[in-house]
């Protein structure tokens, strides 16, 4: 097939662009996979078991990787290949080379795509496993093993990516429907199963039975909503999820199916708050149900000037985004490799920080998590991921040997005192902090990115 043939070659060619873009929290699956590997435990610090994953199944390709000591690699290439047979399993469910060109076009048009497949997170996995199921409930005829396929990826869905387990629950409704016999229950047990398995797990190892994440980075739903109508905007122009939705309504009663997959998706997404990693991460896994409708909504159009309008604009935001983006992805790979393995290099004992994902990893510190995604005791602190009151007893019995901070503008510093710091709320409060105050200084300053500098406190000498 000619356009899946062009869609793979474009999708790889921008994942090549964009291979030096790692995301930050990729480094932290690396490390708990490497820990996990040199049997120092399941956690961010070795011998502190810590549920710092929130999908402990993207542990697996680090895991292979680390084995070979190339775990950041394996997770890229991973998340790739998934994201090409997701790719693929879109393109190849529609009939004619029309469909597909206009399909392959939409889907190459969404950078974030490509970006998303190689930042080295289980974005790819998540995007084959929501493609998958809307390519089941999409299936004119009834198969009743599709809804065993569908009950086995919502069942790992639970240790992958929880925010999509309502979307797979709802195709396995369509797929299943009511049961009225033993085996036909089949499919539910299987869900039951992977939600069983998943609270066991974490009971057993961290004596809870929700992800960390939960704790750490509080919900809000108003976030989530504006993080949703922003996305959309980015990627649809707005007129692309308008005919996504004239779609649901007009088309075969497939597509209507296909539809509500990414409805209950999208709600979950608003459910959980959004994300705060660019390019709208949480949205990526929706992109090929969202172009599948908006190319049947396109050819549902009968004027050809509207026809021309319409994919002018289903196509120039995403672009746009994508030219946005373009300097943060290209230069992400020399501020990490330049200034952040010279601060790696400085960083030594025990470190505070709320990036703790690159850093720790290149300088193999211990790490003093601020904003508590791997450190229990931290998430269970009042306030949001950004934003915990940390108290000031914490860090005297933590007792940190350097903190780092990050600011969006250059700090004032009088001395060896910090005197202003524009950086996340939880990082100016311990900044504030009296104790850290009388026992700290500012050791260095050092410029990362564009809009981004690191402030270096260690003990007072």
């Amino acid at each position: 097939m000619l356009p899946l043939a062009a869609a793979v070659l474009a999708l790889s060619a921008l994942a090549t662009w964009a291979w030096g873009f790692t995301i930050d929290d990729a480094y932290v699956i690396a490390r708990f996979a490497e820990n996990v590997s040199a049997g120092e435990g399941y956690g961010m610090n070795p011998g502190a078991p810590a549920d710092g994953v929130t999908g402990p199944l993207w542990l697996i390709p680090a895991l292979v990787g680390a084995s070979m000591g190339k775990t950041i690699l394996a997770q890229k290439i991973t998340g790739l290949v998934l994201t090409l047979l997701a790719l693929a399993l879109v393109l190849r469910a529609q009939d004619g080379d029309r469909a597909r060109w206009l399909l392959a076009l939409l889907l190459v048009a969404q950078p974030t795509l490509a970006v998303w497949a190689v930042a080295g997170l289980a974005t790819g996995a998540a995007t084959l496993a929501i493609t998958a199921l809307a390519w089941a409930v999409a299936r004119e005829k009834k198969d009743a093993r599709l809804a065993w396929l569908g009950a086995v990826i919502t069942g790992l869905l639970f240790f992958l990516r929880p925010e999509a387990v309502p979307a797979g629950g709802c195709a396995v409704v369509l797929l299943a429907g009511r049961p009225r016999s033993a085996r036909e229950v089949g499919p539910y047990v299987v869900v039951i199963a992977g939600a069983v398995a998943v609270v066991a797990f974490r009971f057993v190892m961290f004596d809870s039975v929700l992800p960390i994440s939960v704790q750490a980075k509080p919900a809000s739903v108003l976030s989530g909503a504006g993080y949703l109508l922003r996305g959309v905007l980015v990627h649809t122009g707005v007129l692309g999820a308008l005919l996504a939705i004239w779609s649901c309504v007009r088309a075969a009663p497939g597509a209507r199916r296909i539809g509500l997959v990414l409805a209950v998706y999208l709600g979950s997404v608003v459910l959980a708050g959004g994300c705060w990693m660019p390019g709208f991460r949480l949205l990526v896994p929706a992109l090929p149900l969202y172009a599948w409708l908006a190319m049947l909504g396109w050819f549902a159009i009968r004027h050809a000037a509207v026809r021309v309008v319409a994919l002018v604009v289903m196509l120039a935001l995403p672009i746009l985004n994508g030219v946005a983006m373009a300097p943060s992805v290209a230069n992400a790979e020399d501020s990490r490799e330049i200034e952040g393995r010279a601060l790696a290099a400085r960083m030594s004992g025990t470190v505070a920080l709320v990036d703790v994902g690159f850093l720790s990893y290149a300088s193999g510190v211990r790490v003093v998590d601020l904003g508590g995604v791997t450190d229990p005791e931290v998430a269970a602190f009042p306030g949001g991921h950004l934003s915990k009151e940390i108290p000031e007893s914490f860090l005297i019995r933590r007792d940190p040997d350097m903190i780092v901070l990050h600011a969006a503008a250059p700090p004032t510093v009088e001395g060896k005192q910090l005197m202003t710091l524009l950086g996340y709320p939880v990082e100016r409060h311990v900044a504030q902090l009296p104790w850290v105050r009388e026992h700290y200084e500012v050791q260095a300053v050092l410029p990362y990115a564009p809009g981004y500098w690191y402030v270096v406190l260690g003990k007072v000498r």
